[in-house]
This record gives structure tokens, sequence and C-alpha cells, in this order.
């Protein structure tokens, strides 16, 4: 695949994982392991395409799934949490913050699980690269306590050349680091997840700003990791 602009690909694929009406496209709603226990609700669209991301298909051609409204992602999410006794949110799979439709769709889901569960903490998985162009985005951000809601940033790389090997789009890392400044400017609690594989300095990210590592799990990744010189 040719490199491309992440502006350029969310504006085109937030077209097509969102409908006229504020529904996404989601293909999966489920409990999983990760975080101590998290309720997901697995979506698709992203605007890079990391050559290890184990959604990476469906994130390429990203018109799997079916259109849900934001009040039926909730109560999908809600029966979920209520089974399992867990009452931690994420959705997942995709990037959330495409543009202004997915970013008021994700701030609806929110809004409606935390007011029908008090209890209802929330992790935000994102790559921070549209918020770094557009930090308007975060302007409605759901108004709950540092401790209900945080955004989780997947920093891909510890430089330029390195993050477009890996995403395929130009000028990502530029763009990862201005949202993350942009979250922590906007006094959102914001943790910065990196792989040891790629990024062995951290330097570059706020003192303020939550760090942890993450193990990357190949999956079906190797031909695409070869591919690019990973």
């Amino acid at each position: 695949m040719d490199l491309f602009d992440p502006r350029e690909r969310a504006k085109c694929v937030e077209s097509t994982v969102m409908n006229t009406v504020g529904g996404r496209r989601y293909y999966r709603f489920r409990y999983a392991k990760f975080y101590g226990g998290i309720v997901t609700a697995d979506a698709v669209g992203c605007c890079l395409l990391c050559a290890y991301c184990w959604n990476y298909e469906k994130n390429e051609t990203p018109e799997t799934g079916t259109f849900f409204s934001p009040e039926d992602v909730a109560k999908k999410l809600i029966k979920l949490a209520e089974k399992n006794r867990c009452y931690k949110f994420r959705i997942s799979g995709c990037e959330p913050f495409l543009g202004e439709a997915s970013t008021r769709h994700l701030y609806k889901v929110i809004n409606i699980i935390s007011s029908r569960l008090k209890d209802a903490t929330f992790v935000i998985e994102s790559n921070a690269a549209v918020i770094g162009s557009n930090p308007a985005l975060l302007n409605e951000f759901p108004k709950l306590s540092v401790s209900k809601i945080k955004i989780r940033v997947s920093l891909k790389a510890e430089n330029e050349a390195q993050c477009q090997k890996i995403t395929n789009a130009i000028g990502a890392h530029a763009l990862q680091l201005a949202g993350i400044k942009a979250i922590t400017d906007a006094h959102i609690n914001c943790t910065v997840a990196t792989m040891p594989n790629f990024v062995k300095t951290i330097d570059m990210i706020p003192s303020n700003v939550g760090r942890e590592t993450e193990k990357m799990i190949v999956y079906n990744a190797k031909d695409r990791l070869k591919k690019r010189g990973l």
C-alpha cells in the first residue's frame, strides 16, 4: 500500500464507518481480560495502518460490521457489564477520534453509560493523530472525574522515519506528539503506551503523562512486518 496522509485517510474512513444518523460500524461486543477485565465494543476504522495491528484487515477495508447508534452500543455494553459484574468500558479495534461525527458518537456512548452506571470507568484507546491536527475535538469531552476516564495513547515510534514504516502514514509521529500535548493541555487524564520493540526512549513524552509498556503480539502480522523492514 502507498503512503498516505493520516488526516485525509481519517476523513475517508469516517465517511465509511459512520452513517448520517450518528451510527458507527461495530462487529463484536464482548468482555475481555485486558486492563484487569473490561467490557469492550469492537469497531472498525483507523487513520493509521500499523503493521502489527491485530485488527489490520478490518481497518484496511473498513466496510465490515453493522451500524449501531450510541444508544444501542451503550445498551449492549451495559448488559455485558451487569452480566460480568465489570464496570470498566472501552471501544477497541479502531480510532475513535476520526473526526467530528465519530467523536460525537464516542462521547454519546460514554455519557449514556455514565448516566446509568455511577461506577462506570472508561479507557479511550487512541493514536491521537487526528486530535493532534484538530484539538477542538476535545472541547466536548465528557465531564467525568479524572479517576473515571482516561485516554490511552499508543505511541508508535520514537521518530518520524520509524513511525512511517510502522503506520504507512506520513507525518504521524509529529501528529501523535501534538495530540498528546493537546490532551494534557485540556487537563484530561492521559497514559502513553509504548512497545520496547520500537520505542527505546520516552524523553519526548511529557513528565506529567502516565506511561506504560505493551507487548507486541504478532498475530498474523509477520509478513507485513517483514515487508516493511521491521
